[in-house]
């Protein structure tokens, strides 16, 4: 039979269990949560050129940055937020929209591509293939998304696709597209495990044009994935991921971690090799860490003695 004591023990427990690992709450809308805590990757080069039009609003942009890299693990779901702006405008000399990709690779399993290989079926990682990584890296999904408007006035959506890589292929899933601001919800593809991702384009922070030297540092508004761990092959432990923005077969000055030797702009994607352009050849998105609150077993079990 349990006594009073010990029924106020057992509630202590669970108390002192519910304080001490509280739930991470980070909600997926293109702008940076406290959770993610500080980046795993700051850029260091400015971005090389600007479109008709940067207007500081969460679906237009007239250049691309990718200013920060954050990145954690939690309840199953990978978390990453690219902070900066990705291209999307329209085009007044041929009538249409401008737009560039950002392409978040994630390295998680054995096998992969370090160079990669023309898929054998419809992907827009066809115009990536010849491109090399940096060395210890090798691409086991690769998540591409890109902004569009109504002719680059609007509405604008994000619109979003998966391709798995095995050594020598590549298989492309539409995953959706999301409105612009929104809740990260993808509709109209194929997305059973729930992927989300949401951009807000307004960012006004981060590197500066040009062709030179730049920070990334304090930019809040960008690219957010919530990738549930299912959707990449139920990985165990920390995730390698690299990320740059290029426009069909040119690469632009961007990637995380930063790459200090890539052209200003311009430079084709098929022939880019990241192991000769310095810098780190991945970041290492692990299990968020948590803090304790205050309240512990200890000091609750000196309240019921």
């Amino acid at each position: 039979m349990r006594t009073p004591r010990t029924a106020l023990v057992l509630v202590a427990l669970t108390v002192a269990a519910a304080f001490a690992v509280p739930a991470l709450c980070v909600t997926v809308d293109g702008s940076l949560d406290p959770e993610y805590g500080p980046p795993l990757a700051t850029q260091t080069r400015s971005y090389g050129i600007a479109g008709p039009y940067v207007l500081g609003i969460p679906g237009s942009s007239g250049h691309s940055e990718l200013d920060e890299l954050y990145g954690f693990v939690a309840d199953g779901v990978l978390h990453l937020f690219v902070s900066g702006n990705l291209l999307a405008t329209y085009n007044p000399i041929d009538p249409g929209n401008i737009a560039d990709d950002l392409r978040v690779f994630i390295d998680c399993r054995p096998g992969g591509q370090n160079v990669l290989a023309t898929p054998s079926s419809a992907s827009r990682l066809t115009s990536e293939a010849g491109l090399r990584f940096g060395t210890g890296f090798a691409a086991d999904y690769e998540f591409d998304c890109r902004c569009f408007g109504n002719l680059g006035l609007g509405p604008f959506y994000l619109y979003v696709s998966e391709d798995t890589l095995s050594a020598t292929d590549a298989v492309e899933t539409y995953l959706g597209a999301a409105p612009v601001p929104g809740s990260g919800t993808l509709s109209g593809g194929t997305n059973p495990l729930g992927v989300l991702a949401a951009i807000d384009n307004g960012d006004t922070l981060g590197v500066s044009g040009g062709c030179g030297t730049s920070s990334g540092a304090g930019a809040t508004r960008g690219v957010e994935l919530a990738i549930p761990l299912a959707a990449i092959g139920s990985p165990s432990g920390c995730i390698r991921v690299f990320a740059y923005a290029d426009r069909s077969l040119w690469m632009t000055d961007q990637a995380l971690p930063p790459a200090p030797n890539l052209a200003c702009y311009g430079q084709s994607v098929s022939t880019t090799d990241f192991s000769a352009m310095g810098g780190a050849a991945y970041v290492t998105a692990c299990a968020a860490q948590v803090p304790a609150r205050k309240t512990t077993w200890g000091s609750l079990k000196r309240a019921y003695r």
